[in-house]
């Protein structure tokens, strides 16, 4: 088997435990696991990239681009709560 095809049978696996349709211990951790590790990869490439020489500037328009989004999006991040 060549390595596509190792990997397309892996995140097939990873689809279908992911997919169950009632939340369990397990898949609640896998999923807060992929949030962290998002968050995590975001962060560090916008210390890297985003003005890397200057942490004020970087920290002042990573804020702008938030609020920017959340306007776009009608201040409202009712989406991701599951009471609303």
């Amino acid at each position: 088997m060549n390595h596509n095809a190792i990997l397309m049978k892996f995140f097939k696996r990873i689809k279908q435990f992911i997919s169950k349709r009632e939340p369990s211990f397990v898949r609640i951790l896998f999923e807060a696991f992929a949030i962290v590790m998002f968050w995590y990869g975001t962060w560090g490439l916008a210390e890297k990239y985003l003005f890397p020489e200057n942490p004020t500037l970087s920290y002042c328009t990573a804020i702008l681009v938030g609020l920017v989004v959340l306007f776009v999006d009608d201040m409202s991040i009712s989406e991701i709560h599951p009471g609303h």
